[in-house]
């Protein structure tokens, strides 16, 4: 259960900012990051049915340091690019597909007393264009990591992306190879562009968005395929899910805690020529008659033209909460939805989520908690403003931080019917940091973290929700 505090006028009042890379010290006690009953304040909304709310009387701090690529591990690797927290968030995953020239990388911290520490051995890519570390995913017992390396990014490359897995060895403080290596069906079909794993680390769902099956490999179709551990070896589950018309399906995917859901992102999907709003659609594993995916609810096809529906995606523990980004449309929007058993469909919840203005890209990750009520979603070309004044206070001047990126969480208010805000902004350090290139939220929706890396300075940091002192 979340604890918060009561939905009223305060959560009409403007936020204060945390910057990204802002990492100064706080009295809070990061080995107790609910907020409690102490606080005198705090009152539930709905006590029936757990539903509490945090508004402005609640922050994100800092949890743990400031990440940074260091010195001996080269320079720009597009540190960050793919990030994943375990259930309770003390295991941190992080890939850098472009280090040593598109060799890759994925290194794995553990949060203890206070800071991020690392956590067995850096696992590097095996050949240059592998680009290991394009996607990461952890189960949520942090001991089973599943990394991807999509390969050439060039439709005539030459090389094969490629999924590995690995078991902690907590005696020898090692990542051990699970099983076979994955290997993408096409050379440059970018296979590993998106992963999503399910909570027990034992299946997982990879996307490849750059499939060209037609003769003149002009139009990039993609597709989606599920693997199960069996026998120590990782066998296709299921058939393939394949785009068609250039839709770039498998840009982005998702599975459920449990596994038994699918959903892909078909983010270039066109229903005529001139409106290609993107889609999104599902699967449920149905053991009869014949062991495979079959389509669950609708197709959720986007509202306007050139929206990328199915940019982003997330996906509850039980697959009954569906979080859809499309961040290219206008300033970026997310819709989540829920799933109505009766008449197998997709509800929407609430009203579609936008950004502030043209460009926010809002949407581009998105994250769920295990229940579904928390939404962490991202704006990385996110442009802040900040007003000064002079010291006779009457010189105003205003300054934008263009593509700043900034990360933002709301949970959902079954009363109002409506995505609350959860406590401020947190965005970049500085302009041009697109803040939000990845994005990972825990199990109870108290922490995340995200990255930066189109800036100067490449870094990941990760906040928990705090009380206001």
């Amino acid at each position: 259960m979340i604890i918060g505090y009561k939905w009223g006028e305060a959560a009409k009042r403007r936020s204060n900012i945390v910057r990204g890379g802002n990492n100064r010290n706080s009295n809070y006690n990061n080995n107790n990051p609910l907020i409690t009953n102490g606080k005198k304040d705090l009152a539930a909304v709905d006590n029936s049915n757990n539903d509490y709310y945090y508004v402005d009387t609640a922050r994100w701090i800092p949890y743990g340091q400031k990440l940074l690529l260091s010195e001996e591990e080269g320079g720009a690797a597009e540190f960050g690019e793919s990030i994943d927290f375990n259930g309770d968030a003390t295991v941190l995953a992080l890939g850098s597909y472009e280090h040593n020239d598109g060799t890759g990388m994925v290194q794995v911290k553990k949060y203890y007393l206070g800071k991020w520490r690392k956590m067995g051995n850096t696992i590097y890519g095996n050949f240059q264009g592998e680009r290991s570390g394009s996607s990461v995913q952890l189960s949520r017992d942090g001991e089973t990591l599943i990394v991807g390396g999509m390969g050439s990014v060039i439709k005539h490359g030459d090389d094969y992306g490629r999924v590995s897995a690995y078991q902690y060895d907590s005696y020898g403080d090692k990542w051990d190879q699970i099983g076979n290596y994955v290997r993408g069906g096409y050379k440059a079909d970018r296979f590993g562009i998106s992963l999503s794993m399910a909570s027990d680390g034992k299946s997982w769902i990879v996307g490849a968005d750059n499939n060209r099956r037609d003769l003149y490999k002009t139009q990039r179709d993609g597709y989606a395929r599920v693997f199960h551990l069996k026998d120590g070896m990782w066998e296709q589950k299921g058939q393939t899910i394949t785009g068609s018309k250039g839709s770039w399906t498998g840009y982005a995917v998702a599975m459920s805690g449990n596994s038994k859901i699918i959903c892909v992102g078909d983010r270039k999907y066109r229903v005529s020529t001139d409106f290609v709003p993107g889609r999104v659609r599902c699967f449920k594993w149905a053991k009869w008659p014949n062991r495979n995916w079959k389509r669950f609810g609708s197709d959720i096809i986007g509202d306007y033209h050139e929206e990328e529906s199915g940019y982003s995606l997330s996906l509850n523990e039980d697959g009954t909460i569906l979080a859809i980004g499309s961040a290219r449309y206008q300033s970026g929007s997310v819709r989540v939805f829920a799933s109505n058993y009766k008449d197998d469909s997709w509800e929407i919840m609430g009203e579609r989520i936008t950004g502030d203005t043209d460009n926010d890209e809002m949407g581009f990750k998105v994250s769920l908690n295990k229940k579904g009520d928390v939404l962490a979603y991202t704006g990385r070309g996110y442009d802040r403003k900040e007003t000064s004044y002079s010291s006779s206070k009457v010189g105003v001047s205003t300054t934008n931080n263009n593509n700043v990126g900034v990360v933002r969480v709301r949970r959902w208010n079954t009363s109002l019917q409506k995505w609350i805000l959860v406590g401020q902004d947190i965005t970049g350090h500085k302009e041009g940091d697109h803040f939000g290139e990845s994005l990972a939220l825990d199990d109870t929706g108290t922490t995340l973290v995200a990255s930066a890396n189109w800036g100067d300075v490449e870094y990941v940091n990760a906040f928990r929700l705090a009380p206001n002192q």
